[in-house]
């Protein structure tokens, strides 16, 4: 009996330890950081569309991720906000404006 006793008693001082223990995620091992595209750049005071490798010309507006961005380099974000693409800024596929070729990240439809 006291055996059966002392089996209960680790037993009962095994499992939450046991339980604690993490099964490693295996999403992780598929979740690779994607490289974003550049879709959308301002260069020599025009707009140009990335596509297929080949830049061009911007004639109307074309809508990337939800912001409207207008051949004059308007952009006009889901909430309304306004803003102007200026020389060497560029839109990634997943709508971010990224300022003066990449200096600085900007949040569709923040003031920056």
């Amino acid at each position: 009996m006291k055996t059966l006793m002392i089996v209960m008693i680790a037993a009962l001082l095994y499992a939450p330890a046991a339980m604690a223990q993490q099964k490693p995620d295996k999403s992780a091992k598929n979740t690779e950081e994607k490289e974003l595209k550049v879709v959308v750049k301002m260069q020599g005071g025009k707009v140009y569309e990335t596509r297929d490798g080949k830049d061009i010309l911007v004639t109307a507006q074309l809508n990337v991720n939800g912001t409207l961005v207008k051949n004059d380099g308007t952009l006009v974000y889901k909430d309304g906000h306004k803003d102007v693409l200026k020389e060497g800024d560029v839109i990634l596929e997943n709508g971010l404006v990224l300022r003066d070729a990449g200096q600085t990240f900007t949040e569709p439809g923040s003031n920056k």
